[in-house]
């Protein structure tokens, strides 16, 4: 649970025969602060089982077994879904946790350990970006396109820089970070 709070996935498989909770409660808990679709996966074929698992919010509800190409099927609905609602949603992100960073995207206030920290406007865009994509790779030209545009030019000596700068305001030791690195969290 805590782990999809900072990884931010484009989706959730949910087993619901969890050994340490039951996937009906962490349905429930991840809608408390989520709109990311959850995708049920379960040995468990009772309708009002799957009705009770729709109703708390999730978005789909695949019964084992299933075939690899339904399944992926399945993901790509969930994730078109998720990206029309997202472009019509007048919902606000909710505020994203790294270690003792949080970034709250509303406000558009970056503090570490409860502090304000001061970034340039490029600074914050480049830490929401790796935010927002925390755990895949970016290359340098993907971000320097969602930063600077798609005519920017190639040499990446500019994002270096504001990489730099960024660490420096939120690292201990900006030559070794722990919360940013050159490939993403």
């Amino acid at each position: 649970m805590h782990l999809s709070a900072s990884i931010c996935p484009d989706v959730i498989l949910l087993n619901l025969g969890l050994p340490d909770m039951d996937g009906m409660e962490v349905i429930q808990k991840l809608r408390e602060w989520t709109a990311t679709p959850i995708l049920v996966i379960s040995a468990r074929s009772n309708e009002h089982e799957k009705a009770h698992a729709l109703d708390l919010g999730a978005d789909d509800y695949i019964t084992k077994p299933f075939g690899t190409v339904e399944l992926l099927a399945r993901i790509r609905t969930s994730l078109r879904h998720s990206s029309q609602m997202q472009d019509m949603s007048s919902i606000h992100p909710r505020p994203y946790h790294h270690n003792n960073l949080t970034i709250n995207f509303e406000d558009h206030v970056v503090t570490l350990k409860g502090n304000i920290i001061h970034l340039t406007q490029i600074e914050y865009k480049l830490l929401i970006l790796l935010a927002r994509n925390s755990g895949k790779v970016l290359t340098y030209t993907s971000i320097m396109e969602k930063i600077w545009g798609p005519y920017t030019d190639n040499n990446n000596q500019i994002l270096r820089v504001n990489m730099a700068n960024v660490r420096h305001k939120i690292e201990n030791n900006p030559a070794a970070p722990k919360s940013v690195s050159d490939t993403g969290w």
